[in-house]
């Protein structure tokens, strides 16, 4: 069970618990597109959580990473691509810390997104 702080400006602040089931449907799904995809349940699991909290909250910026991000994708030299697995790897898998991580790049799409209203009318 995640015992994280999901940010503030989020008006869903209910942290997501992906089922086993979910996980193990997600990481079966991952080896077989990626099969020497270094991956562990747990991870994904909390790339899973990261989807669902931005999921969850679609209309106070999580629409940013709903839209163009995977829960786990590689380019064609095997490197992860920007997906919700990569905020676990670079989090060393801490959800809270991979919540955060997450939370600071939402925090630079929307402030942009907001400079480009400012500027366009």
């Amino acid at each position: 069970m995640f015992d994280i702080k999901i940010p503030t400006y989020f008006s869903n602040t209910t942290v997501p618990q992906p089922t086993s089931e979910e996980v193990d449907k997600i990481v079966e799904q991952i080896r077989r597109t990626y099969p020497n995809a270094a991956i562990t349940p747990k991870r994904v699991k909390v790339a899973i959580m990261l989807n669902k909290v931005c999921s969850n909250n679609y209309e106070t910026m999580g629409h940013y990473f709903v839209e163009t991000t995977a829960i786990y994708e590689e380019d064609s030299k095997g490197n992860l691509t920007e997906c919700y697995y990569k905020f676990v790897e670079k989090a060393n898998g801490n959800p809270q810390t991979a919540v955060n991580i997450m939370g600071s790049q939402l925090t630079l799409f929307a402030d942009y997104a907001q400079q480009i209203m400012d500027t366009a009318f």
